[in-house]
């Protein structure tokens, strides 16, 4: 079984071996996500959205989105900026949002 693919290896980015703090762009995390769905892994619900954690790069208004995805014994979480993208994906599955 294959292993989830690292979002850096799914944006191009090149990987400097530090831990991935979130995701940048709406539109790569939700390729990222479309990528783990098909790969059989499973959204959980609720999805959670909370006030972006890094003010000063975005607007204090602006939100990210938490996912949790699992698949057999192990789980997975894509945290998602908000956007056009991100809110398509939520309403297309039926998935409610809890805020935190």
């Amino acid at each position: 079984m294959s292993r989830p693919a690292n979002l850096l290896e799914l944006t191009g980015r090149a990987n400097s071996g530090k831990a991935m703090a979130g995701i940048g762009s709406t539109r790569a995390a939700c390729a990222y996500l479309e990528h783990l769905l098909e790969e059989g892994w499973e959204v959980e619900q609720s999805v959670y959205v909370r006030p972006h954690w890094q003010s000063t790069a975005r607007s204090n208004n602006s939100k990210t989105y938490h996912v949790i995805l699992s698949r057999e014994n192990h789980v997975n979480l894509a945290s998602v900026p908000e956007g056009l993208e991100i809110e398509q994906f939520l309403v297309e599955r039926g998935l409610t949002v809890d805020s935190l």
